[in-house]
């Protein structure tokens, strides 16, 4: 894996997104939820009350005028999702060492992952 993370930035300056190369500090328990009062009201957030994630990666907005957090851990931490409009479409970034994982049982329980992922795949356009 070692050069993803530069790879992928590549294509997320643009979008005024970065991901970091570390994971975000989960104090070694590898789990981190989100509830809903670090979640920004967005379509891809709608009816989602916390998001579940293991050993996620940071995502950190370069450019506020097109691109958001819509999961924080702080003021000064980056988060796992992030969306961007940096033209007539939209990216989409989640802080998931993979898709499938995020909506594996033993992550996803008791969790919102697959209502975020089922809005990621099916809403319009901002």
């Amino acid at each position: 894996m070692e050069g993803s993370v530069d790879k992928v930035n590549l294509y997320l300056k643009s979008a005024g997104l970065r991901m970091e190369p570390e994971e975000l500090d989960t104090r070694g328990q590898g789990y981190f939820e989100s509830r809903e009062r670090q979640l920004t009201p967005s379509p891809l957030t709608d009816r989602v009350q916390s998001l579940s994630f293991f050993r996620p990666g940071s995502i950190t907005v370069l450019d506020p005028k097109i691109a958001k957090l819509l999961d924080k851990e702080g003021e000064e931490a980056g988060g796992f999702l992030a969306v961007s409009h940096p033209g007539k479409g939209e990216v989409v970034v989640l802080g998931a060492w993979s898709v499938i994982g995020w909506i594996d049982p033993r992550i996803a329980k008791d969790s919102d992952n697959l209502r975020c992922l089922r809005n990621m795949l099916t809403k319009p356009v901002e």
